[in-house]
């Protein structure tokens, strides 16, 4: 059995396992063979936790590149392609190779069959037969993303040893453990773009009426089933050992966020210590950028002769976060004007027309036709309960889209109230309809916010931007870690 792999076998309902080079006689000192498999599952956890990851948070010694030359940038994300945050991730990564650098986009492995591109390599930080252990060991501990051990061996990798500089994105979802920041952030200059609250908060990755993790606990949470779910209630747990490993991160990590709402929660958090930055997200206006409205019905079989309102999201009707459950209740406040069409992107496998006018579309990656189910609607209806940018809205402003959405997050440093939308109070749903109702009303208004979203995208918000302050936050990072002594 080779040292650091977990090895797992079920043998008459007990758990046969060596893990980290540890002997399977080691557990059967302190544990009968009659021990049921949650037993010694939970006990192996604990060893796990206590003897190996503890171990690996400390102050570990800043590591001076080799080279003079930032050159070789390896980007971690969940997924690379699905979602707002690994569209930003694939985006800067892809670039930056088109710019000349060497660029590798580590990701879970699990939910994407990705193939190396002309500009990026990918590389999978997970497999499949430990991740169903990890995954085991975190279900029956609570420890959410603990024992996802692959990663905490990311340092041996080829790609890691000859990086200039690692991106970090979102690290949760079931295939990184944060006990490997430590090292990692002190063997190479490090960037961290935190595109949802997760990192700070005991599992939450949107903020809904709750502020505990302010106070540096997350005692009783009340939102244990939202994701990242927890199967009971570890998130102080997970709150505090957080906490203790940001302590033991590299001092010279730099944090990145899309809004100045995100900033200013970060240094309430107990990642205050870190410089963080802006970078708003960016999108690409040659994709995301006005047609010609008919030509595009016509071409995706949509209704000529009705007003169209668009909503989209991963998860689509059934995301808690982006307000899914209001989508329902607005259709049915509208459902005897004949004249308006409903379309929800993001969810389901298939396309289904639930009735005559309302259209379920399963996620779109391809960006291209994406923005032509934008240039095929009216208004962009976006019910968002937690939102730390909300980059649809970018896409939606930049393809000629006025946007109605609730007053959450980041979301006011993109859309501007009755100029290039509705800003409604938060989960008003009431005022959000106002919002709806005063816009399909007034073709001026309509036609002047059409306009006026195209330009302030184009000032603020382009895939250029973005990937320009990125470069240059690279460049400032590398030579801080270069000048060491």
């Amino acid at each position: 059995m080779k040292n650091n792999i977990f090895c797992l076998s079920r043998e008459n309902n007990f758990l046969v396992i060596a893990i980290l080079g540890i002997k399977i006689r080691v557990y059967n000192k302190y544990y009968a063979l009659e021990s049921r498999l949650d037993d010694l599952s939970k006990f192996t956890a604990k060893v796990i936790y206590e003897e190996n990851l503890l171990e690996r948070v400390k102050k570990y010694e800043l590591k001076k590149p080799n080279s003079t030359k930032l050159k070789n940038i390896v980007s971690i994300n969940t997924v690379a392609k699905k979602g707002g945050a690994a569209r930003i991730a694939y985006t800067v990564a892809n670039t930056v190779g088109k710019r000349g650098f060497n660029s590798v986009m580590a990701t879970s492995g699990i939910s994407e069959n990705l193939k190396d591109e002309e500009y990026v390599k990918f590389l999978s930080i997970s497999s499949n037969e430990e991740h169903k252990f990890s995954e085991y060991l975190n279900n029956q501990t609570g420890y959410l993303d603990f024992f996802y051990y692959k990663s905490l061996a990311l340092k041996n990798r080829e790609e890691f040893k000859n990086a200039s500089l690692l991106h970090l994105h979102n690290l949760h979802g079931s295939y990184f453990s944060c006990f490997a920041l430590p090292e990692l952030t002190a063997l190479k200059p490090t960037i961290w773009t935190l595109h949802d609250t997760q990192a700070f908060t005991g599992h939450c990755a949107g903020l809904i009426d709750c502020n505990k993790w302010e106070n540096e606990e997350c005692l009783n949470c009340p939102n244990i089933s939202l994701y990242q779910a927890l199967p009971f209630d570890t998130a102080n747990f997970i709150y505090k050992n957080k906490k203790y490993i940001y302590e033991n991160m590299a001092s010279d990590t730099v944090l990145v966020s899309p809004s100045n709402w995100l900033i200013d929660n970060v240094k309430k958090s107990i990642l205050r210590n870190y410089d963080i930055r802006l970078i708003n997200n960016g999108i690409d206006d040659n994709i995301y950028k006005p047609y010609n409205k008919v030509d595009v019905r016509n071409e995706l079989d949509l209704p000529q002769n009705k007003k169209i309102l668009m909503f989209a999201c991963d998860g689509g009707d059934k995301s808690p976060w982006k307000g899914g459950e209001y989508i329902k209740e607005i259709y049915d406040t509208f459902s005897s004007n004949k004249d308006l069409f409903f379309m929800v992107i993001g969810a389901g496998r298939k396309e289904e027309l639930i009735n005559k006018n309302y259209l379920k579309i399963p996620y779109i990656t391809d960006e291209s036709l994406l923005a032509k189910y934008y240039n095929a609607s009216d208004l962009f209806i976006y019910p968002s309960k937690a939102d730390s940018f909300g980059l649809v809205l970018a896409e939606a402003l930049s393809s000629g889209l006025p946007v109605i959405t609730f007053n959450t997050g980041g979301i006011p440093e993109i859309v501007e109230h009755m100029k290039t939308g509705y800003i409604a109070e938060h989960c008003n749903i009431d005022d959000f309809i106002k919002g709806i109702n005063t816009f399909l009303s007034d073709s001026n208004l309509m036609e002047k916010a059409s306009i006026l979203g195209v330009e302030i995208v184009k000032e603020k918000f382009t895939n250029k931007l973005m990937v320009d302050k990125y470069l240059n936050l690279y460049n400032e990072v590398y030579e801080k870690r270069l000048a060491l002594k």
